[in-house]
């Protein structure tokens, strides 16, 4: 079924095709942080525990700031937003 005069999918269709992504990236361990009919944010990992890091920094006078800094680039939550268009193309930005 056809939008009118768009030649796009209908709302459900879309919504639909976003359900089928969102079951893929869930087996692949995202979870939905938040979402509406044809849009869905995503996230996977956990944040950094920031007082943690700088107490630990503070005690070991610095050293432990290498740590936290090679922890803050490779690891902590990562969020990718995913979108239908009106033409059933899910389009994956990192966030």
């Amino acid at each position: 079924m056809e939008a009118s005069g768009t030649g796009g999918l209908t709302a459900e269709q879309r919504k639909a095709t976003l359900d089928q992504r969102i079951k893929v990236e869930e087996t692949q361990g995202w979870r939905v942080d938040s979402r509406s009919d044809t849009q869905a944010t995503l996230a996977r990992g956990k944040p950094l525990n920031n007082k943690l890091h700088l107490i630990l920094t503070i005690f070991t006078v610095g050293i432990w700031g290498i740590v936290w800094f090679g922890l803050w680039i490779t690891g902590g939550e990562k969020h990718r937003t995913l979108t239908v268009d009106e033409y059933g193309s899910v389009v994956d930005s990192l966030v």
